[in-house]
């Protein structure tokens, strides 16, 4: 296929751009507590900085898109039409864990496998995105519908915050279909269950078990117990979910 053959042509600046994407560091340091998350602590903004950089040297318009200019979300748009393809990808990571035997920030090659934190979750999807973006601009005039690359922030703490894709959202970057090329699976679906969060905190009352207010249940409340009403009051709890028709129309490029 000839967009695949343009791909291969660029390999060697696919490998040097990944190498720069992992010396470029954005470790989220949120990971236990999702709701410590800062829109201004600029965790992602050498990477998006670098990204933006990149798709402007392709000849792309980028923009930053985020609640501050101190942690921006990356997006870029081309093509034309009235439906969209979105290539969704976060440029934030975990921690590295410990007990490396090499700088898991040097990106370094060996047996031919690029090593580093973030290398495969998901900092090569991102690389991928951007010389995708450059071999379909050969053939642009070809394109039958409009691809959004989306760069976002604060992914890593179970997306938690309003920062990253839901900004995107709300601000209405939306499309017929996603592609997100988180790795660990092969599985291709047309839709998401979704999902809800809640931050439920219980208060106990602290009292020394050998008091008589103890013993009589005057004083004291054990926040254990409290938390497994709680979580059995939640057991049987139908959530309200609505039906939303599934869109079958993926595909919208045609090539001559």
């Amino acid at each position: 296929m000839k967009i695949i053959e343009e791909i291969e042509k660029s390999k060697k600046e696919q490998i040097e751009f990944l190498q720069k994407l992992i010396q470029t560091r954005s470790v989220n340091p949120n990971m236990d507590d999702p709701t410590k998350s800062s829109p201004y602590d600029p965790i992602e903004l050498e990477m998006a900085e670098l990204i933006f950089k990149k798709l402007k040297e392709l000849g792309l318009e980028p923009k930053f898109e985020g609640v501050s200019l101190s942690r921006p979300n990356v997006v870029c748009q081309f093509g034309k039409g009235k439906k969209t393809l979105i290539f969704n990808g976060h440029m934030d990571t975990v921690p590295p864990a410990q007990g490396y035997d090499f700088n898991p920030f040097l990106g370094f090659i060996k047996n031919g496998n690029l090593y580093g934190a973030g290398a495969l979750d998901m900092k090569s999807a991102l690389c991928c995105y951007i010389f995708m973006a450059k071999a379909l601009l050969k053939f642009d005039k070809e394109l039958k519908g409009k691809v959004c690359l989306q760069f976002v922030i604060d992914e890593e703490p179970m997306a938690a915050s309003h920062f990253g894709t839901r900004y995107l959202l709300e601000k209405g970057y939306i499309g017929q279909t996603a592609i997100i090329g988180e790795p660990g699976t092969k599985k291709i679906t047309i839709g998401n269950r979704g999902g809800y969060r809640f931050k439920i905190e219980v208060f106990g009352d602290a009292v020394h078990t050998g008091s008589r207010e103890w013993e009589q249940r005057k004083e004291g409340l054990n926040a254990i117990l409290e938390m497994a009403k709680v979580i059995d009051a939640l057991q049987g709890f139908n959530f309200p979910a609505k039906e939303h028709p599934i869109n079958n129309q993926l595909f919208f490029f045609q090539f001559k």
